[in-house]
Protein backbone atom coordinates (compact mmCIF):
# COMPACT_ATOMS: atom_id res chain seq x y z
CA UNK A 1 0.00 0.00 0.00
CA UNK A 2 2.98 2.33 0.98
CA UNK A 3 4.63 2.18 -2.71
CA UNK A 4 1.55 3.53 -4.20
CA UNK A 5 2.55 6.46 -2.70
CA UNK A 6 5.44 7.13 -4.39
CA UNK A 7 5.35 5.04 -7.22
CA UNK A 8 4.56 7.55 -9.68
CA UNK A 9 7.85 9.44 -9.14
CA UNK A 10 9.54 6.11 -10.11
CA UNK A 11 7.80 5.53 -13.04
CA UNK A 12 7.68 8.48 -15.50
CA UNK A 13 4.76 10.08 -13.72
CA UNK A 14 2.18 7.09 -13.80
CA UNK A 15 1.59 5.62 -10.77
CA UNK A 16 0.19 2.30 -12.68
CA UNK A 17 3.34 2.57 -14.90
CA UNK A 18 1.36 1.52 -18.05
CA UNK A 19 3.85 2.48 -21.15
CA UNK A 20 1.47 4.93 -23.12
CA UNK A 21 0.90 6.99 -20.25
CA UNK A 22 4.50 6.54 -18.53
CA UNK A 23 7.08 9.58 -19.66
CA UNK A 24 10.61 8.00 -20.00
CA UNK A 25 12.01 10.98 -19.34
CA UNK A 26 10.73 11.79 -16.49
CA UNK A 27 12.29 8.40 -14.51
CA UNK A 28 15.60 9.48 -12.74
CA UNK A 29 16.37 5.85 -11.62
CA UNK A 30 16.09 2.41 -13.06
CA UNK A 31 14.01 -0.51 -12.03
CA UNK A 32 17.87 -1.65 -10.96
CA UNK A 33 18.54 1.01 -9.13
CA UNK A 34 16.13 1.08 -6.98
CA UNK A 35 17.93 -1.07 -4.67
CA UNK A 36 16.99 -2.23 -1.05
CA UNK A 37 18.98 0.49 0.61
CA UNK A 38 17.21 3.33 -1.53
CA UNK A 39 13.57 1.65 0.10
CA UNK A 40 15.21 1.59 3.74
CA UNK A 41 15.95 5.07 3.20
CA UNK A 42 11.99 6.17 1.69
CA UNK A 43 10.16 3.92 4.17
CA UNK A 44 12.27 3.07 7.21
CA UNK A 45 14.31 6.23 7.67
CA UNK A 46 17.30 4.48 7.16
CA UNK A 47 20.63 6.49 6.01
CA UNK A 48 20.96 7.57 2.14
CA UNK A 49 21.96 5.44 -0.32
CA UNK A 50 25.22 5.50 -1.30
CA UNK A 51 24.54 3.96 -4.64
CA UNK A 52 22.44 7.57 -5.19
CA UNK A 53 24.36 10.81 -5.89
CA UNK A 54 22.42 13.07 -3.52
CA UNK A 55 22.64 16.13 -5.63
CA UNK A 56 21.61 14.48 -8.64
CA UNK A 57 18.19 14.08 -10.39
CA UNK A 58 17.72 10.53 -8.70
CA UNK A 59 18.99 11.69 -5.09
CA UNK A 60 16.36 14.68 -5.36
CA UNK A 61 13.46 11.86 -6.50
CA UNK A 62 14.40 9.88 -3.78
CA UNK A 63 14.33 12.74 -1.24
CA UNK A 64 10.79 13.68 -2.47
CA UNK A 65 9.97 10.32 -2.13
CA UNK A 66 10.71 10.04 1.27
CA UNK A 67 8.81 13.49 1.97
CA UNK A 68 5.49 12.15 0.45
CA UNK A 69 5.62 8.61 2.27
CA UNK A 70 5.61 10.82 5.51
CA UNK A 71 2.80 12.89 4.37
CA UNK A 72 0.88 10.16 3.28
CA UNK A 73 2.12 8.17 6.68
CA UNK A 74 2.24 10.54 9.72
CA UNK A 75 1.97 7.25 12.27
CA UNK A 76 5.70 6.52 10.82
CA UNK A 77 7.04 9.15 12.87
CA UNK A 78 4.21 10.46 14.90
CA UNK A 79 2.78 9.37 17.90
CA UNK A 80 -0.97 8.97 16.89
CA UNK A 81 -3.29 7.75 19.89
CA UNK A 82 -5.50 6.09 17.38
CA UNK A 83 -2.58 4.43 15.44
CA UNK A 84 -3.73 0.88 16.72
CA UNK A 85 -7.40 1.92 15.33
CA UNK A 86 -5.87 2.77 12.23
CA UNK A 87 -4.11 -0.44 11.69
CA UNK A 88 -6.98 -2.11 12.52
CA UNK A 89 -9.20 -0.79 9.68
CA UNK A 90 -6.85 -0.05 7.10
CA UNK A 91 -4.70 -3.26 7.68
CA UNK A 92 -6.67 -5.53 10.22
CA UNK A 93 -3.70 -7.41 11.51
CA UNK A 94 -4.50 -6.69 14.58
CA UNK A 95 -6.87 -8.63 17.49
CA UNK A 96 -8.64 -6.41 20.02
CA UNK A 97 -6.93 -7.39 22.80
CA UNK A 98 -3.30 -6.69 20.91
CA UNK A 99 -4.85 -2.94 20.24
CA UNK A 100 -5.73 -2.59 24.00
CA UNK A 101 -2.28 -3.75 24.89
CA UNK A 102 -1.14 -0.95 22.31
CA UNK A 103 -2.99 1.86 23.02
CA UNK A 104 -2.13 1.25 26.79
CA UNK A 105 1.68 0.95 25.94
CA UNK A 106 1.24 4.46 23.93
CA UNK A 107 -0.62 6.37 27.26
CA UNK A 108 2.01 4.99 29.61
CA UNK A 109 4.98 6.80 27.35
CA UNK A 110 3.02 10.16 27.44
Amino acid sequence: MAYYCVAHLFQGGDMYGNAKNADSSKQPLSAEELTDEVWDFIFRGAAFPASVDAESEAGEAVKKAKREFEYWYPMVRRKILDFPTFQLFFHGKKTHLEIKKLRKKQLQKL
